[in-house]
């Protein structure tokens, strides 16, 4: 949680519903860059993309899925 503090509060409100506008502005996507660009190397078939549910009680849809 190093990377993104402001979401790991005691009841991970902010990480079960994400604000897909916070993480599509261009603090977020720096951030989100730096976070997943740690793992280029470790992860065989790296990749930047990834689907990311916005609500984690909810299951993947087209509604509830952004592409990060």
């Amino acid at each position: 949680m190093s990377a993104f503090p402001e979401l790991s509060g005691n009841d991970h409100e902010k990480l079960v519903k994400l604000d897909e506008d916070w993480l599509k502005s261009e603090d977020g996507k720096k951030r989100w860059r730096a976070f997943v660009n740690a793992y280029e190397k470790k992860v065989k078939d790296f990749n930047f993309g990834s689907l990311i549910r916005t609500d984690a009680k909810l299951e993947y849809s087209e509604t509830n899925t952004i592409f990060g």
